[in-house]
């Protein structure tokens, strides 16, 4: 019994290991921000700091997070740098193939990783965007309203989509 059981390890096709998404460059999705903010902008009950990570990372030079706006939970990283990026995206692509699993070609220069299920009220409201945890990559060549450059998100829906509990009135001492 035991060498039929040390066979089958031996001739077992290896599993890959897949990391959890969890956020990068020293920051992590779900956290409270209390980061300093070199920049902040504020949009549709959101708000977003430019930063100074204590992770850089040489492919970026540019690095925001969004954050929700009572509780400051970080929803959302991102990394940037402007310019050509058509060979950076491919090196980028096959490091984060090697830490996240396959993931998901969008396009030439687009791929997505995603991870764990939505907890959504109702999934069909958003039938695209099913994934609790994602990252993007993509590489801007295109003339349009996004400059050139490498980029890569990093997103919690779910925290996301719990933004409309923060903005209810407070009803404790009702």
């Amino acid at each position: 019994m035991k060498k039929l059981l040390l066979l089958l390890m031996l001739f077992s096709t290896p599993v890959m290991a897949v990391e959890p998404i969890t956020g990068a460059f020293g920051v992590k999705l779900g956290d409270v921000w209390d980061g300093k903010a070199i920049d902040t902008w504020e949009g549709d009950s959101l708000f977003w700091h430019v930063f100074i990570p204590d992770l850089p990372h040489d492919l970026f030079d540019y690095y925001a997070v969004g954050v929700t706006p009572v509780k400051k939970l970080i929803y959302w990283i991102m990394g940037t740098k402007k310019g050509e990026c058509e060979k950076q995206y491919q090196d980028l692509k096959k490091a984060l193939i090697n830490k996240y699993g396959a993931g998901e070609e969008v396009n030439e220069f687009r791929h997505l990783w995603e991870q764990g299920k939505r907890k959504l009220e109702n999934p069909d409201e958003h039938p695209s965007f099913t994934s609790a945890r994602m990252i993007t990559i993509h590489c801007n060549v295109e003339e349009d309203e996004t400059p050139n450059g490498l980029y890569i998100h990093y997103d919690d829906l779910d925290i996301l989509d719990s933004l409309s509990d923060e903005l209810l009135p407070d009803t404790s001492n009702l």
